[in-house]
């Protein structure tokens, strides 16, 4: 079972680079509805709002006809890439596309495909826009290029935001439990949900189109259902074997008890989701379809991978009670206190805590 996760885990770690290039902004105007409609025609008559817009300024504070020069050249180096629908600019008879002062110029791009498509292609222009105007400032706009920004930012938040999370939560755990094994079962179990979520939403790519923020939300939930569903098994079983149970026996009376709470919780949470899925909205049914996929993925994690794990760990997962850091340190209540101990001095105290926190490290 642990090999299998592995796998599944390297698996999932190799697909994110082509699920973000799949996600795209998800969509806010319900499907089905007169709004939809009328973008979807606006967007055929090449009126609707447009993909990309292309602010281009001269370097130097030039005069109206170097921008508009300027456009023109950019526009028609884009309408020719693939994926472009049409290209505008004041060289292609739209002089309101031109600033009153003359100085700076917009080409307007209106893209096909779906929203992921839109979002590479817009990736993939800019950079060619730059080029075709090497005296002028181009600056990218609209909806797909703020998509692309979108996913750029909110990956690198969620990179930061986990990297910060997970040292807290490790420390936390170990104060709790007094094992390193202990405390990053969690952990683990979290990793292995969030991540392997991923190859799923990029499957669901195919079917309807899902937001970058669907990526964010099945961080957030996998991690904290992960660690709640991870301890609720875990706090059993080590309650389980402290009063005298085999290690087999107490994993299986964890599984029979909090392993079915945990299989309760998940189909609870799952239910709850799914009935969010049922807005016709594309954004929101991304974010609970993604929701309803790592609250699965945690439970099952949490009742395969997790038992194997304990099964591999032994007594690494308990915490120490006696070992070498805290032999030979005295012992015993205050002085007056009534103990059969005698009193232990402050250094006594601090040679104590060290060897406690010898037994944890």
């Amino acid at each position: 079972m642990v090999v299998c996760a592995t796998v599944a885990l390297v698996a999932a770690i190799l697909s994110l680079p082509a699920v973000s290039r799949a996600c795209g902004a998800g969509g806010t105007i319900a499907t089905g509805t007169e709004s939809a409609r009328a973008q979807s025609q606006a967007e055929l008559l090449g009126v609707g709002t447009p993909d990309l817009v292309l602010a281009l300024t001269v370097r130097d504070g030039g005069a109206r006809p170097a921008v508009a020069a300027g456009a023109g050249v950019v526009a028609r180096v884009l309408a020719d890439e693939p994926g472009v629908r049409t290209v505008r600019s004041a060289a292609m008879g739209d002089p309101w596309l031109v600033s009153r002062d003359g100085r700076t110029g917009l080409v307007t791009v209106s893209l096909s495909g779906s929203d992921a498509d839109r979002k590479e292609a817009a990736l993939r222009l800019v950079p060619k826009a730059r080029a075709a105007a090497p005296g002028m400032r181009v600056h990218a706009s609209g909806v797909s290029w703020a998509t692309a920004e979108i996913d750029r930012q909110g990956a690198a938040d969620l990179l930061r935001a986990e990297l910060w999370a997970a040292p807290l939560i490790m420390l936390l755990l170990l104060l709790t439990y007094g094992s390193w094994a202990a405390a990053a079962l969690p952990l683990v179990v979290a990793v292995l949900a969030v991540v392997c979520c991923a190859p799923l939403l990029g499957l669901l790519t195919h079917v309807t189109d899902v937001s970058a923020f669907a990526v964010n939300a099945a961080a957030a939930i996998g991690f904290g259902l992960s660690i709640d569903f991870t301890l609720f098994v875990l706090a059993r079983y080590r309650e389980e074997h402290a009063k005298g149970m085999p290690r087999a026996r107490a994993l299986d009376v964890a599984l029979a008890t909090s392993g079915r709470c945990v299989f309760c919780s998940a189909l609870v949470i799952s239910s709850c989701l799914v009935a969010v899925a049922a807005v016709p909205v594309p954004l929101l049914r991304a974010l609970a379809l993604a929701g309803v996929a790592v609250t699965l993925l945690a439970a099952l994690a949490a009742l395969t991978v997790l038992p194997a794990a304990l099964t591999l760990l032994g007594d690494r997962v308990d915490a120490p009670t006696r070992c070498a850091g805290c032999a030979g340190l005295p012992s015993g209540g205050p002085a007056g206190s009534g103990g059969s101990s005698p009193a232990v001095s402050p250094p006594g105290l601090r040679r104590r805590a060290w060897g406690h926190w010898r037994c944890w490290s």
